[in-house]
């Protein structure tokens, strides 16, 4: 009975040792995201305008562009789409962020990694 009770303790305190970890980290991957993007220190902690928080999901989705139906499109990657037989090109690259979660966020709308040819 007394071993138990070591060993329950013993698993108790690497479990709070691990979300401690888990939460140290979390903090500093959004501070030394924040220093990377250059915001200043007086906006760590609040959430004014043009300040990084880590407060997001990120979700990714696609992207469906109408060019016609012989119309192409170069993403600024280099490669260059073809138009399916309903004259729309579809490709993955569009993040939205979502509040609710615990990560940074960088928004990516669908017009911002093609050019019409």
């Amino acid at each position: 009975m007394k071993y138990q009770r070591i060993k329950i303790v013993g698993m108790a305190c690497v479990i709070c040792f691990i979300a401690v970890m888990v939460g140290i980290n979390v903090y500093n991957h959004c501070k030394y995201a924040q220093l990377l993007l250059g915001t200043g220190t007086e906006s760590l902690a609040g959430n004014e305008s043009g300040s990084l928080d880590c407060n997001y999901e990120r979700e990714e989705g696609r992207c469906a562009v109408y060019v016609g139906i012989k119309g192409e499109l170069r993403l600024f990657g280099g490669a260059i789409l073809k138009a399916g037989a309903d004259g729309y090109v579809r490709f993955d690259g569009k993040v939205v962020c979502v509040r609710g979660g615990n990560k940074t966020c960088k928004p990516v709308e669908c017009v911002d990694l093609y050019q019409i040819l």
